[in-house]
């Protein structure tokens, strides 16, 4: 795995981490956008994201955008859910190369933020075929 902080997608200070198994070959990379302290800069950043990556691949294979907790007031109780495991926004589109993925998460409490998941299809799968072949 290889961290790397920068710009990327017109926005500074994400974390860019490229992903790959013992083949040393990269199937997997994530962004992770900047910490946000509210619902609006998350919902702000899921939803430019996600209109600019419907733009270049078409409409989304799967599209899942709710809170678990019925009884939402305002932002401070939707960005509490975000934190506690109660906020499902997630966005995935399929192309002939991979997939990709988009989400709202947390790591721990106070770390909220969108994150980007790019899967390269034909790596993935020679990292699965080595795993086969060790067995």
């Amino acid at each position: 795995m290889a961290m790397f902080e920068g710009e990327f997608a017109a926005t500074k200070g994400c974390t860019v981490i490229a992903v790959a198994k013992s083949t040393n070959v990269v199937h997997k990379v994530a962004v992770a956008f900047p910490d946000c302290d509210t619902w609006s800069c998350l919902f702000n950043k899921y939803e430019s994201l996600k209109d600019m990556l419907t733009q270049k691949y078409g409409e989304p294979a799967l599209n899942v955008e709710r809170f678990d907790d019925n009884y939402i007031r305002d932002d401070g109780d939707r960005f509490y859910d975000v934190r506690t495991d109660r906020c499902r926004y997630s966005t995935s589109w399929v192309t002939e190369e991979g997939e990709i993925d988009l989400d709202i998460t947390h790591a721990g409490y106070t770390s909220c933020f969108v994150r980007l998941i790019y899967i390269d299809g034909l790596n993935t799968d020679k990292v699965i075929n080595q795993a086969i072949d060790d067995l």
